[in-house]
Formats: structure tokens, C-alpha cells, sequence
């Protein structure tokens, strides 16, 4: 949600209340998060959310974007990639290329975190049920 952890010094305990604190806050709906620590390169951040749309492969779509980018939260605006948050009518879904988004997410991590953001790859798993983004560290 538009914030880079300090995972050395922060228990992950706490980092998950905090993002369930801002999600929460950011879409007014207690969406439950679990960070797992795959090894001392990976990190997984799931977001166990429901969603009655189709998910696209290669495609993300635009609230799950900002569920991880934290675009519209507080004002905020990534400084790579933002659109804006606009109205979409009822029943619009809206999509942006995976690639295109997760290069964004990458520059983010860098220009947020500076030299401290060694990101060398993410991904996201996107599923009806959840979503997760998978960061490695270089």
C-alpha cells in the first residue's frame, strides 16, 4: 500500500496488521493478509480477497493494481504507472498488461526505497479468491 518495509527490523506480524490496517481503510472492507518469507531473497504477499470477475492471464486488473501499488490511497500516487483512480461505471472492468505493470512496480520499489531496494523481480498470481505478489531480491 504504497510503503517499502523494513523486514530486518519490523516483526511480520506487524507489517501485516498494518497493511490489513490500510487496505481496510483504503476499501472499507476487511481484506485478511499473509506475508511468507520463502528465504532470505523471496517474499510472498497474499491478499485473501474475493472477486466475481475473470481474470485474464498476462492482464491485471485495475483494483488489484491498486490494492498493491497503493494508488489512490491517501492521495497517493506512484510516482511510475499511476493513472488515476477515475469512476468506472457499473460493471466496468478495466485491465493493464502484467509486464507493463510490473516494470512499474520495480521502478517504484527503486525511486521509494532507494539503494535499500534491491528488487530483482516480482510477479503476481492473480485468482479469484486472492492475490499475491511475489518480490525477489537481488
Amino acid at each position: 500500500m504504497g510503503k517499502v518495509y523494513d523486514m530486518a527490523s519490523t516483526p511480520i506480524a506487524d507489517i501485516e496488521k498494518d497493511i490489513e490496517a490500510k487496505v481496510q481503510d483504503y476499501t472499507k472492507v476487511n481484506i485478511p493478509v499473509s506475508i511468507n518469507v520463502v528465504s532470505d531473497k523471496e517474499v510472498e504477499v497474499t491478499l485473501h480477497r474475493g472477486f466475481n470477475e475473470q481474470m485474464k492471464q498476462g492482464w491485471i486488473i485495475d483494483q488489484d493494481k491498486w490494492l498493491i501499488s497503493g494508488e489512490g490511497y491517501q492521495d497517493f500516487m506512484p510516482q511510475y504507472g499511476g493513472g488515476g483512480m477515475y469512476y468506472a461505471g457499473l460493471n466496468a472492468v478495466y485491465y493493464e498488461d502484467m509486464d507493463d505493470f510490473i516494470a512499474d512496480y520495480k521502478r517504484n520499489a527503486i525511486y521509494y526505497g532507494g539503494k535499500r531496494s534491491r528488487v530483482k523481480d516480482a510477479s503476481i498470481d492473480e485468482q479469484q479468491n486472492y492475490l499475491k505478489l511475489t518480490v525477489i531480491y537481488g
